[in-house]
């Protein structure tokens, strides 16, 4: 059975703790003599505050680097622990580097690990692919802490998920990566942007919490889809704006498949028709943020109370659009920095709504509960004593009675302190502020159905090559004169009257037959024009294509049985005639050059074009241009 790491969740006693020591200590010893290691994981952080403790079961294995070689350690446990002993060979070295999972082709180089974070990683129900988290550590004993170098994507999903996928919207996020010990466990070089999670049989995932394993860095957005390969549907849940994910931390990316009744109002940016509004005060900062790159930053600056108010202007709420008012709530992040501000005040301050309609302010925070380091006071007053982040969820009920005018509406969210002398450059950080419940907040997640995308041409010249195509042989170059459309064509000029003397290739990025999904309906289609340059008249205008196939599979004319074009003829010698100067285009139906190409293996690498028959007309100049694919539907 295959092992796995299994996460299990835990309260934050710490960050980060320190080994216990043992007496197991790497003895002296010749090349190759065997050692052991007692290995441990630091705790994985959350944004919200809780932690998860990896933890080591069944059969495991790591590599140790010596400085020399990259040996294989394992460890065998009967039951899951925080700790695991890994016994392996390695030569003596003043320290060690560890590397989780065990890889043979990791390597080592000043103070840089090379490895992977496989772009397919397998669904396991509560924890991640125990082979995508890559951990690593360094030890000059056989102590050794190995920390979490990724970023985890907690995602839940519901019934009817066949596979997960993360992309960074254009930013690598997994393949081949660089962890540079020396700056710490800095994660660079990833090369895939997207990575799949699914289980190893592609059946169903259970409805519950899976984890995606991603390289972390600043991401241009992040999108994830689930797929239901069965019933062909998906959903998706898109962010737009830049994150920055971190190593060792897992981001919540929520629950999808259920109704998001939450209506953000600032989250790294203000929803629209939101601002600071007329407060120089507040400034938008990225100082840490309780999430995403952004919060909002409000200095007191004076000794007045009001004279410190911060007003962040609201697109309009009706209340009379709240539909259950028992389930509305108001909820805000915040943490406070006194900069010894006065001891009696320096943590004080409390919200209001701006009403529209002069039906004037509503102060909130009556009846809101506690938080375990906050109070909130009769007189709506929020105090906290200590610089850490807090979540205060307002029940709106209140507030929603209290304004019988149902015609006025929210329009603003006020903070001021909450009384006199203000403490002068405290400075108070708010973020992710949302209203809860409310019955109008953002589109929840749905089902949509896959459209078959229609196959799209592939352009293998068209101005210019396509990624791994170029001319490969023969006497062929591109040219400025008179292409069939844009700005260049390609130019074959017949210098030999040896027919295959005069041969051009065009070398091709490798498509595979297995890729073509439909035979029936792809095509290989170019455009082409003749020059006789008063070659022979009985062969100056003639010649035929062929693909080049890898592996030594050979060559495959085409033109068989491709019909007849207004001023061309394919004769079944596949030899392509026409009998004017003007551009023309051949479509080649590509099912019996498919059908034929038995080795299904073999791919397409090249495109060539001989002279048909000899004597060649020295002088000919054949022109070519929009080469590309039809209809391939290529995976």
């Amino acid at each position: 059975m295959k092992t796995k790491l299994v996460l299990a969740i835990m309260v934050v006693a710490a960050l980060t703790s320190c080994a216990e020591k043992t007496s197991i200590t790497p003895e002296p010893s010749p090349k190759g003599r065997t050692m052991s290691f007692k290995v441990q994981t630091i705790e994985t952080r959350t944004v919200l505050a809780d932690g998860r403790k990896t933890y080591w079961s069944g059969s495991e294995a790591i590599s140790i680097f010596d400085g020399t070689s990259n040996n294989k350690f394992t460890a065998q446990l009967a039951s899951p622990s925080a700790t695991a002993t890994f016994t392996g060979e390695a030569n003596q070295s003043e320290s060690y580097v560890a590397l989780y999972p065990y890889n043979a082709s990791a390597s080592l180089s000043s103070d840089v690990i090379s490895t992977v974070i496989p772009e397919n990683q397998i669904a396991v129900e509560g924890t991640f692919d125990p082979s995508s988290a890559v951990l690593v550590g360094t030890s000059k004993d056989a102590n050794m802490q190995l920390t979490n170098v990724c970023s985890l994507l907690k995602i839940t999903v519901p019934d009817g998920v066949t596979s997960i996928e993360v992309e960074g919207n254009g930013t690598p996020i997994a393949g081949n990566i660089s962890i540079n010990l020396a700056d710490g466990n800095t994660v660079s070089g990833a090369t895939q942007t997207k990575v799949v999670l699914a289980k190893s049989d592609t059946s169903a995932l259970s409805k519950g919490t899976y984890y995606v394993a991603v390289a972390p860095g600043k991401l241009d957005g992040v999108t994830v889809t689930l797929k239901d390969a069965v019933n062909k549907r998906h959903m998706t849940r898109k962010a737009e704006s830049p994150r920055t994910l971190a190593g060792n931390v897992i981001y919540d990316m929520g629950e999808f498949g259920t109704v998001r009744d939450v209506k953000y109002l600032y989250d790294d940016s203000f929803c629209e028709n939101a601002s600071i509004y007329n407060t120089p005060s507040m400034t938008e900062s990225s100082e840490s943020p309780a999430s995403g790159n952004k919060c909002l930053k409000w200095v007191l600056q004076s000794a007045d109370a009001w004279s410190n108010y911060a007003v962040i202007a609201l697109p309009t709420i009706d209340i009379k659009d709240i539909e259950e008012p028992s389930k509305a709530c108001f909820v805000y992040k915040f943490r406070v920095d006194p900069d010894n501000g006065p001891s009696q005040c320096w943590n004080v301050f409390h919200p209001y709504f701006i009403r529209s309609n002069d039906a004037g302010d509503y102060q909130l925070g009556k009846g809101i509960g506690r938080d375990r380091a906050s109070e909130y006071e009769s007189n709506f007053d929020i105090i906290v004593r200590d610089t850490n982040w807090h979540e205060i969820t307002v029940p709106l009920a209140e507030c929603i009675q209290q304004m019988k005018d149902k015609s006025s509406a929210i329009t603003g969210l006020g903070f001021t302190p909450a009384g006199e002398p203000a403490a002068i450059g405290t400075t108070i950080y708010f973020d992710d502020i949302r209203l809860e419940g409310c019955g109008y907040g953002e589109v929840s997640d749905v089902w949509e159905n896959d459209t078959p995308s229609e196959p799209k041409d592939v352009y293998l010249f068209d101005d210019v090559f396509c990624e791994g195509g170029s001319i490969y042989s023969g006497s062929m170059t591109e040219s400025t004169e008179s292409p069939a459309s844009g700005n260049k064509c390609l130019k074959w000029v017949l210098q030999s009257a040896d027919a295959w003397s005069n041969y051009a290739v065009i070398a091709l990025p490798a498509i595979d037959i297995k890729d073509i999904e439909d035979p029936s309906k792809a095509c290989f289609v170019y455009k082409f024009r003749v020059d006789p340059d008063n070659g022979p008249s009985q062969c100056w205008n003639v010649f035929h294509p062929f693909f080049i196939r890898s592996n030594d599979a050979g060559d495959y004319q085409l033109g068989k049985g491709i019909g007849r074009d207004s001023a061309s003829e394919y004769e079944s010698n596949f030899d392509i005639i026409v009998r004017d100067t003007n551009w023309h285009e051949i479509t080649v139906p590509l099912a019996e050059c498919i059908q034929q190409m038995k080795d299904k293996s073999s791919a397409i690498t090249g495109l060539g074009f001989t002279p048909a028959g000899e004597p060649a007309a020295i002088g000919t100049t054949i022109y070519f241009d929009d080469i590309r694919l039809v209809g391939c539907s290529l995976k």
